[in-house]
C-alpha cells in the first residue's frame, strides 16, 4: 500500500512527460537530419551506421543462441561432417565458451 499511493502520484506525471517527449520526437528528427546533412556525408554515414548495427546484432545473436545456432548447422550436414565441424567449432572456440557447452550440442 506505501508504494501504491506514490505510483498513483507520479503517474500523471509521468504520462505528461512521455507524451511530450513523444511529440517532440519529429522536431527532434529533423534537427539531427539536419546537421548531418550539414556536417557529415549522409550516405557514407548512414551505410556505416547500418554496417555496425547489422555486425552488432549477428554477433549478439550468435553469441546468445550459439548451440542452437551449431545444431540447426549441423543437422543439415552428413555425418561425416558434422563430426569435423564439431571438432573445429569446439576446439576454435573460446575456453569461455566451452565451459557453457557441450562438444555434442547438448547442455
Amino acid at each position: 500500500m506505501l508504494f501504491v499511493l506514490p505510483g498513483a502520484l507520479l503517474a500523471p506525471a509521468l504520462a505528461n512527460g512521455v507524451n511530450g517527449a513523444v511529440r517532440q520526437l519529429p522536431s527532434w528528427i529533423d534537427k539531427l537530419n539536419a546537421f548531418t546533412q550539414q556536417h557529415f556525408n549522409t550516405g557514407q554515414l548512414a551505410g556505416a551506421v547500418f554496417g555496425l548495427l547489422t555486425v552488432g546484432l549477428f554477433t549478439f545473436y550468435l553469441t546468445a543462441n550459439g548451440p542452437q545456432v551449431r545444431r540447426a548447422l549441423r543437422s543439415r550436414m552428413p555425418p561425416e561432417r558434422q563430426q569435423r565441424v564439431l571438432w573445429a567449432w569446439w576446439n576454435l572456440s573460446s575456453p569461455a565458451s566451452r565451459s557453457r557447452s557441450h562438444p555434442n550440442g547438448s547442455h
